[in-house]
């Protein structure tokens, strides 16, 4: 039996539940908090602006990263054969276009010696524990968990090229129900490399809090390294942020209370 517009968009949105916020779903084990690491000028300005800072994606310090997760999925879309898997190819953008999102790193653990060792480097670094509940509410922006075993990326990306394929076949629709249909498709699957990461960056144990240019969050700028980096500031409550601990010193460590 075809469905119609409605319930193939609905379908969508499912898999993409699965795909990007498994964490909605019966069974997912969600953790109590995150914790973002920073630098001591880093806590000052989010103390201040009571805002969390998420910079341009296409700023990233390291730019395999997303070489890496654009290229995984194309392998595997070129893998499958059929009318969806080449739709979902023909839409791609670009590696080099700028999509405008931006995003902010959390840890699933607030004493982490490799994140002390990226944000501390003058032995200034601190980590933010915010309540996992409050993030996950924040408006207009997505929170996702990095995946790194090539297994799991290969069976997420599988399950939603495969849902959607599903969809698709129980579908008669007029030429632009379909193509509208398509698009939202494309989008689904080509905003799957924010939780695709090479696993050699398995110990980050990252999770990600993304806005898109849709967002309503102004785009403004601050110098990292000497450069211009874009980012919006995305409000938190301060009842979301639990507790700071500030990371490795020569006097030993210490923990702040909020």
């Amino acid at each position: 039996m075809n469905i119609s517009f409605d319930e193939a968009r609905d379908e969508l949105g499912q898999a993409q539940t699965a795909a990007m916020w498994p964490f909605f779903l019966p069974g997912f084990a969600a953790p109590e908090t995150l914790h973002h690491y920073t630098n001591a000028a880093g806590l000052q300005g989010i103390l201040k602006s009571k805002s969390l800072w998420a910079s341009d994606w296409n700023f990233l310090n390291d730019r395999s990263e997303l070489v890496y997760s654009h290229n995984l999925i194309r392998d595997y879309l070129l893998s499958q054969s059929g009318p969806v898997a080449a739709a979902l190819l023909h839409g791609s953008p670009p590696l080099d276009e700028k999509a405008q999102i931006y995003f902010t790193s959390f840890c699933a653990q607030s004493d982490l010696l490799s994140q002390w060792r990226g944000y501390s480097r003058l032995q200034d670094g601190y980590s933010m524990a915010f309540r996992f509940s409050s993030l996950r509410a924040t408006k207009n922006v997505i929170l996702t968990q990095v995946l790194y075993e090539p297994r799991h990326q290969e069976e997420t990306l599988g399950n939603l090229v495969g849902a959607i394929a599903d969809v698709f076949s129980r579908i008669d629709l007029p030429e632009d129900q379909t193509m509208q249909l398509i698009k939202l498709a494309v989008d689904l699957v080509w905003a799957l490399p924010f939780r695709l990461k090479d696993r050699s960056f398995e110990g980050e144990r990252e999770w990600r809090l993304v806005a898109g240019l849709g967002s309503g969050y102004t785009e403004e700028f601050r110098i990292v390294d000497g450069h211009f980096v874009p980012y919006v500031q995305i409000p938190f409550s301060t009842e979301s942020l639990v507790g700071i601990r500030q990371g490795p010193v020569h006097s030993g460590r210490q923990t702040l209370r909020h």
